[in-house]
């Protein structure tokens, strides 16, 4: 037979739970008669918990700063049953027993989004940006590994960033991420880890693009031999004054995926001038 220790370290356990040792007593004797062990006597005690102990627990045990639903910790790993066997001790957590399964549905939908997500990054992508806040990919050995409570936890987290700025977590890829520079803020398709690359840092409630594609160049020869070039900067030429008009000249063509010309020739260049001056005309002697 199971025997079942019942203690409680949470109030609130009371309050659900009239006689907790009648009920999982209960539970119990409704296992499968191969689990209920009729020759022997198997014992378990059953700790009644919540979230800030457990964490303590996983904090302590399991070197994890979170708190679970559960937490068990057995007596013997070889699960060898003798007449009288101690399995060990289970904690439960009353706040997750607790939780609005309102949150529960939000994950399911969250999880089902991403298991048909069609893996674009386009600007009216509705999955993209609750994809890249889960898994930023950046150069983090840790956003590679395939934690199944980090990623629980990157994917309710991201579910309440998003809402928390836009009421819902499909939003729009180009509502979330942008392209900020000088006073510019454009919406910005891409993400990590593609031909688009793009990296982001999440801040107010926008996804702002740090790192990834820059300075593209793309050069041409024709069967005659002449050479064609188009090039884009995520900025512009002046990258470090911001008093500049080239300090931003290029953020609107980058962020709408076009190119500007290359120039060669000297006509070329002296018909597209911004400015033309003698550099010995600014020198003081």
């Amino acid at each position: 037979m199971i025997k079942v220790s019942v203690f409680s370290e949470e109030k609130a356990w009371s309050k659900r739970l009239k006689n907790t040792d009648i009920f999982f007593k209960k539970i119990c004797r409704a296992f499968p008669k191969k689990y209920q062990f009729s020759n022997k006597k198997v014992l378990f005690s059953l700790l009644l918990s919540n979230n800030k102990n457990i964490k303590k627990l996983n904090k302590n045990f399991r070197n994890k700063n979170k708190s679970t639903d559960i937490l068990s910790f057995p007596f013997n790993k070889k699960n060898k049953f003798s007449k009288n066997t101690y399995l060990g001790d289970i904690i439960i957590s009353y706040n997750y027993l607790n939780k609005p399964k309102s949150q529960d549905l939000e994950l399911l939908a969250a999880v089902d989004l991403l298991k048909n997500w069609n893996l674009r990054t386009d600007l009216d992508n509705k999955v993209a940006a609750l994809a890249i806040l889960t898994f930023p990919l950046t150069f983090d050995i840790a956003d590679y590994k395939h934690d199944v409570d980090l990623i629980t936890d990157r994917l309710i987290d991201s579910i309440k960033k998003l809402k928390s700025h836009y009421g819902r977590f499909d939003v729009p890829l180009g509502d979330v991420q942008v392209l900020v520079r000088g006073g510019l803020e454009l919406p910005l398709d891409g993400g990590p880890g593609n031909m688009r690359a793009i990296y982001t840092e999440w801040k107010d409630g926008k996804m702002i693009a740090k790192t990834g594609d820059c300075f593209v160049q793309i050069i041409e020869w024709s069967p005659e031999g002449k050479v064609s070039s188009k090039s884009i900067h995520q900025f512009g030429s002046a990258t470090n004054d911001e008093n500049s008009i080239f300090y931003n000249n290029q953020s609107r063509l980058f962020a709408e995926r076009k190119m500007k010309k290359v120039l060669f020739s000297l006509d070329d260049i002296e018909k597209d001038l911004y400015k033309k001056y003698n550099v010995s005309s600014l020198i003081e002697y």
